[in-house]
């Protein structure tokens, strides 16, 4: 007893016990026989309990705590003679049963339709009496190939799916036994908790070394630690060899379902990151936007119009004779100074921070080449980012039909549908082929300025039949 494990001990506890009780029921019997009449029952009984007791212990340290590991003759001994039965019952009620009631009892037909009878449900009985008998013997303890076979089915079947943690958390608590467990995964150098059964628990990172659980296998990937199965033992229990090798086999198992789970969120953290790249690029270019228009106007702009009223005032003053000359620089400064006023309003119009997109486009459509038009349904005010966006993805898709499809008009129209916001610029020219159409930078600056906000762009087109570009970005209006 002193140098036996915790499982034997208890084991020995449980024979002690029923050793004990019938030492006690002697005793009790020896102590009252005195006091009895002769014939008296109660001494009978009384040793009868005590002897019984031995057994039932022995019977207790079987099937609770595995003594002798005979489980498994149990259970296979309660599955055949469960079939047996099963199969008698059912060559009598086809042979007895149904040929007394047809007058062919004893038919040798009868007898081989009853054995196909019984050959045909036996797999399935067998089955569901292997599934009764398992959770009456081994209680939460499943089959150790179940548990594997469950597993490898739901990781063949749906390997990212946020339930095949918890259910590989479940198969190894029921294989082991055990009250609780815990799916760890590793995040840069910590274990982070990322399922737990049979609930949900609130533990912090922590290394694999720490990690919380009476037993804590590692999880490996080419030899390399990428989770952990930490598991929760009830209190004096321990591990069979069979139980701690299941549990290894789930971990083997698991390595490549967690491998993939952790190479999924480093992936969608790639793709966080690059989104946010692009978020920084897109802002950064429209900041220079802003300051390269600011700069055109407060310097540029302001010097030519200096000159244009300095040569207006010195035309006024000079003699008829230079009057002509200084009259020509005038128109000519006075062209600079239109030429800086329209490439200002090029790289970031005052109009879209002041009104909005519905102005800024319809002040672009009425200075372009073709007849362009601007519509616009439930259209408020957005955040800078947003309509900044729209704004020069629809420049952009303007450009390019002016520049390439070669139309006589083009359409602008702005949407608002629940919290999406769409844009659609439709021209009547000489359409693009897919191929093209995908291969275009136009089109590229397009869709990287639409994914920075989450949103997507979709082109119609055919070989003279237009072209349609619609892009949607989740946007909802603003209180300005």
């Amino acid at each position: 007893l002193r140098g036996a494990g915790p499982e034997l001990q208890l084991q020995m506890k449980c024979l002690a016990g029923g050793v004990g009780l019938l030492l006690s029921s002697l005793l009790i019997a020896g102590s009252i026989h005195s006091l009895l009449p002769p014939n008296s029952l109660v001494i009978p009984l009384i040793i009868a309990a005590g002897y019984l007791a031995v057994p039932a212990s022995v019977g207790v340290a079987i099937l609770r705590f595995h003594l002798y590991d005979v489980d498994i003759v149990i259970n296979r001994s309660i599955v055949f003679g469960i079939l047996a039965v099963f199969v008698t019952a059912v060559y009598v009620a086809v042979v007895f049963g149904i040929g007394s009631l047809i007058g062919l009892a004893g038919s040798p037909w009868l007898s081989l339709a009853a054995t196909a009878l019984a050959a045909l449900a036996f797999q399935p009985a067998r089955s569901r009496a292997q599934r009764a008998v398992d959770r009456l013997v081994h209680g939460r303890r499943t089959a150790p190939y179940l548990a594997l076979a469950e597993l490898a089915r739901r990781g063949a079947s749906d390997p990212m799916s946020e339930e095949l943690l918890k259910d590989m958390g479940r198969m190894a608590a029921e294989g082991t036994g055990a009250l609780n467990a815990d799916i760890w995964l590793r995040t840069g150098e910590e274990m982070q908790l990322a399922a737990s059964w049979p609930e949900s628990k609130s533990l912090g990172p922590c290394t694999l070394e720490t990690i919380p659980g009476n037993i804590v296998q590692p999880v490996l990937h080419e030899a390399s630690a990428i989770g952990a199965i930490s598991i929760f033992l009830a209190s004096g229990i321990g591990l069979r060899p069979a139980e701690l090798q299941l549990l290894r086999d789930i971990a083997a198992q698991a390595g490549i379902l967690l491998n993939n789970r952790r190479l999924t969120f480093e992936l969608m953290k790639r793709v966080d990151e690059l989104r946010e790249s692009r978020r920084r690029l897109v802002n950064a270019q429209d900041t220079e936007r802003r300051r390269f228009e600011r700069d055109l106007h407060d310097g540029a702009q302001q010097q030519l119009y200096a000159l244009k009223l300095g040569l207006r005032q010195a035309r006024i003053e000079s003699d008829n004779g230079r009057s002509h000359v200084l009259e020509a620089l005038e128109v000519a400064a006075e062209s600079a100074l239109q030429s800086v006023k329209e490439l200002a309003r090029g790289v970031f119009p005052p109009l879209l921070t002041v009104q909005g997109l519905q102005a800024a486009l319809g002040a672009r459509a009425r200075s372009s080449p073709v007849e362009t038009t601007v519509s616009a349904e439930g259209i408020g005010r957005y955040s800078p980012e947003i309509e900044g966006a729209v704004y020069f993805c629809c420049l952009e898709a303007l450009q390019n039909a002016v520049a390439h499809a070669h139309p006589s008009s083009v359409r602008i129209e702005l949407r608002q549908r629940s919290s999406e916001l769409s844009f659609m610029v439709t021209d009547d020219g000489v359409g693009i082929s897919p191929k093209s159409s995908a291969d275009g930078s136009g089109l590229q600056n397009i869709r990287d300025r639409l994914d920075v906000h989450g949103g997507r762009v979709e082109i119609r087109s055919g070989p003279g039949q237009g072209t349609t570009l619609t892009g949607f970005v989740v946007a909802e209006p603003i209180v300005v």
